[in-house]
């Protein structure tokens, strides 16, 4: 389990940023593993902007939808200790491709940011060329099949990925 009183340290003392709308990580998986009300992805999709925005209004904090010191510091006082493992799954996540848009593109485009060595694209919910070019760029790098499709086998191992930058998992520390 995690050790929450570490949680506003990352893995090596820093403190964390602040985390807020399109941005993915292990932050914002350890954000929503502390909401408890929504899917534990590593995106701050629209969904976990909602329950954050929720939380701050019913703490009667600032409704800025931004998970700061603030927002964390209440969190610690306001919700439970969360008695979940991290689990990031993207299984079951729809296919995408070239051609493709929406919002699955748009945090297949946002994992591709935070976690690929490839140039940044435009997170805009398009799947095109460069999109196309960077996922294959991508499945390259992870030793699966190049397609520019983004299936199970690509979500597996963004999933793996995600999971390798997690600096806790069930209170043990990865660094």
């Amino acid at each position: 389990m995690t050790d929450w009183s570490l949680i506003h340290m990352d893995g090596i003392g820093r403190p964390q940023p602040d985390i807020e709308f399109g941005d993915v990580g292990a932050y914002v998986a350890f954000w929503q593993i502390r909401l408890g009300n929504v899917l534990i992805d590593g995106v701050f999709g629209p969904k976990t902007l909602a329950a954050t925005e929720e939380f701050q209004c019913a703490d009667g904090l600032t409704v800025d939808g931004v998970v700061g010191m603030v927002t964390r510091a209440s969190s610690d006082l306001a919700l439970p200790p969360p008695e979940v493992e991290i689990d990031i799954d993207f299984t079951g996540y729809p296919d995408v491709a070239e051609g493709d848009s929406g919002q699955v593109v748009m945090q297949w485009q946002a994992l591709l940011n935070q976690f690929s060595d490839a140039e940044l694209i435009n997170a805009d919910g398009i799947f095109g060329e460069i999109t196309d070019i960077v996922t294959r760029e991508f499945q390259t790098s992870a030793g699966i099949p190049v397609d520019g499709l983004v299936d199970d086998s690509t979500w597996g191992a963004m999933e793996m990925v995600v999971l390798s930058t997690l600096p806790y998992i069930d209170g043990e520390s990865r660094i």
